[in-house]
């Protein structure tokens, strides 16, 4: 029988090391918006004293025009969602794809 986990432990924001997805909703241009559509990244860097905070590293799929892609600082209402490890952050995606 399944049960449901009533307290679960939630940190307040993402931790260094974190899989990362960018809301490709918040960028008004095309191409930076199908990259942030199609692509994961890893948190780097959390610096707590700037307005764009948490920096993620892109390695796969960045386009060859833009390299400054490859490490870029957000917002944190710039992350749609954040997990430890990449079957959970997909689980994640699918459930605010879904509104689940």
């Amino acid at each position: 029988m399944k049960y449901i986990q009533t307290f679960e432990y939630l940190p307040n924001g993402p931790s260094v090391g974190d899989f990362i997805k960018i809301n490709h909703r918040k960028f008004s241009v095309p191409d930076s918006r199908d990259f942030y559509k199609n692509n994961i990244g890893v948190l780097e860097v959390i610096k707590e004293d700037l307005e764009f905070p948490y920096y993620v590293r892109f390695d796969k799929n960045v386009p060859e025009f833009s390299d400054d892609l490859r490490l870029v600082d957000y917002k944190i209402n710039e992350i749609e969602c954040w997990a430890p490890d990449m079957e959970t952050l997909k689980l994640k995606i699918d459930a605010n794809k879904y509104n689940i």
